[in-house]
């Protein structure tokens, strides 16, 4: 990636049940500040954030992608990742359109390590990880 001018940050990978209590708590004060009520803004940052024990993060299975903004774009970071991580053995772990399927929103930057073979499968498919559990 970076012989290509494209230099990625790891910026989030595992993170405590305090942690992820913590980005929920911002999450649903950002919505009450934008007007939601009480149980509508719960629900709005449910859709966004994992409720601890829940995360990816929090167990240990995933990170999040980005860019150095200072050397390159976020954009090219995810673009580059959404052809190549499979190669490594990494998958998207929320694409675009299995939000039905997931019960996540799209995140370009959130990767999960399934290994080799699953991460090709899944490339190849272009399915989410549910969709290849199922037929597992």
């Amino acid at each position: 990636m970076r012989a290509e001018g494209i230099y990625p940050i790891v910026r989030e990978g595992y993170r405590t049940a305090k942690d992820q209590q913590a980005i929920l708590d911002e999450r649903i004060q950002r919505y009450l500040d934008e007007g939601y009520l009480e149980r509508g803004a719960v629900g709005a940052a449910k859709e966004w954030v994992a409720v601890p024990g829940t995360s990816e993060h929090q167990l240990g299975m995933a990170v999040d992608i980005n860019a150095d903004q200072s050397r390159s774009a976020n954009d090219d970071v995810y673009a580059w990742l959404a052809e190549n991580a499979y190669r490594y053995g990494f998958i998207l772990r929320y694409p675009k359109g299995r939000e039905q399927v997931t019960g996540t929103e799209y995140e370009p930057w959130h990767y999960r390590y399934v290994g080799m073979e699953a991460a090709k499968e899944i490339y190849q498919s272009q399915i989410c990880l549910e969709e290849y559990m199922e037929n597992h």
